[in-house]
């Protein structure tokens, strides 16, 4: 079976030491001075919902016209901008710095020295990681470290975040597959492995996943444990897509069949 990556955990020196943090990746929570939040009560979900939305429209010099409009879609305008006014003096109060949001010339800031947020982490290890995609990077393992599910993926699909989360999950498999075959061209078989399982863990649904995963075990002779991943792919795949493996990922399975036969 494949090793571990090694993998930092959360918390460890690397991640920046912010007042406030945010995680949006795989589920929100909000981190204030190293305590997670919790609200007694009514659960403050208009004030939640435009940090949200802020984060998701780039979070930075964000005309306040776009922010009503993805909180507020049904109202007018002169109550938008009321319920604007209410929601971000409430949200100023939950963060609990008042530099953390800057509003001027109508357009809201999260501002980056005062709060961290995963997804502008993730995305900016991305970039790096992509620039230097020649060679095996000794951060790829954080990938999985930061990216612990969609953008906001247990939220509502609402049409503002849709795009981020497009964007974000397009450049998590891009890095999966491309840090992964660089393992793979450096003979790292189960370091490759265990990056593929891990990345299934967040996303069973890719199946480019399964079929690197598959090669990675074949290559060091597990067969049993390469068909094991392949069933996992076609009941998967099955269920919830009501579709078959492809054409590359059934020939995977018969050079297993070959080899045993």
């Amino acid at each position: 079976m494949v090793a571990s990556m090694g993998c930092e955990p959360l918390g460890s020196a690397r991640e920046p030491q912010r007042s406030i943090q945010v995680f949006t990746l795989g589920r929100f929570s909000l981190v204030k001075n190293g305590s997670p939040l919790a609200f007694t009560g009514k659960s403050p979900r208009k004030p939640l919902e435009l940090l949200q939305a802020l984060i998701a429209l780039g979070g930075r010099d964000v005309h306040i016209s776009m922010l009503m409009g993805a909180v507020w879609p049904d109202e007018g305008s002169s109550n938008q901008r009321k319920l604007f006014d209410n929601t971000l003096h409430r949200l100023r109060k939950i963060l609990g710095d008042g530099d953390a949001l800057a509003l001027g010339n109508a357009k809201l800031t999260l501002d980056a020295r005062y709060c961290w947020v995963d997804a502008w982490a993730f995305d900016l290890l991305a970039g790096e990681l992509l620039r230097s995609s020649a060679t095996v990077n000794s951060r790829a393992c954080e990938i999985l470290r930061l990216y612990r599910g969609h953008f906001l993926d247990r939220e509502l699909a609402a049409p503002w975040l849709i795009g981020y989360r497009n964007r974000l999950q397009i450049r998590f498999e891009r890095l999966v597959l491309t840090q992964g075959a660089i393992l793979e061209t450096a003979g790292e078989w189960f370091k490759a492995a265990e990056m593929y399982r891990c990345a299934l863990e967040v996303d069973n649904m890719v199946e480019h996943f399964y079929r690197r995963l598959m090669a990675c075990h074949l290559q060091v002779g597990e067969h049993a444990e390469t068909l094991r991943v392949y069933r996992r792919c076609r009941d998967t795949l099955s269920i919830v897509l009501g579709v078959k493996p492809s054409a590359e990922t059934e020939a995977l399975r018969r050079r297993v069949d070959a080899s045993d036969s």
